[in-house]
């Protein structure tokens, strides 16, 4: 589990060669707003990797357009992102502040070995029944572990 998730710092991703042909003058406005609008073909941890990008870049419309296809995106693309072992803990925070609903991909979301203690900690605000209770375990054995490092 990763604990690199506190407040507004600059994150680095690794961009999958396809991704930076796609963020690349090559591409063009045209390419990236099908890209942040979901309709270029790329693979689940590419387009998830692209909208990130997207929703946190300057640009307003590819911004609001990435959000919009993270809201829709079927739930067997995100699975398929977050199947992806090194998906960034930001990535999968943002997944989880924007999908934290839909409970099939909360799971594969929570066994990710990359869910940072932010992610942990807003499902646990925003959760009940047995997605709270796994939170509050995950947060209470980082804290330990954590506690024990220490000593």
């Amino acid at each position: 589990m990763s604990e690199q998730q506190n407040g507004p710092e600059k994150v680095q991703v690794k961009i999958p060669a396809e991704v930076a042909k796609i963020m690349s003058k090559w591409g063009g406005h045209n390419v990236r707003l099908a890209a942040a609008r979901g309709a270029l073909p790329m693979s689940g941890p590419n387009l998830v990797t692209v909208l990130f990008i997207f929703y946190h870049g300057e640009n307003e419309e590819l911004k609001e357009e990435s959000l919009g296809t993270f809201k829709t995106l079927p739930a067997k693309i995100l699975l398929s992102a977050l199947s992806n072992l090194e998906l960034h803990p930001s990535i999968i925070d943002l997944i989880v502040r924007i999908r934290y609903r839909d409970s099939v991909v909360m799971a594969a979301a929570l066994a990710h070995p990359m869910i940072g203690l932010r992610s942990l900690r807003f499902l646990a605000g925003h959760s009940s029944g047995d997605v709270l209770i796994f939170c509050r375990t995950m947060i209470s054995c980082s804290a330990k572990r954590r506690c024990c490092e220490r000593r």
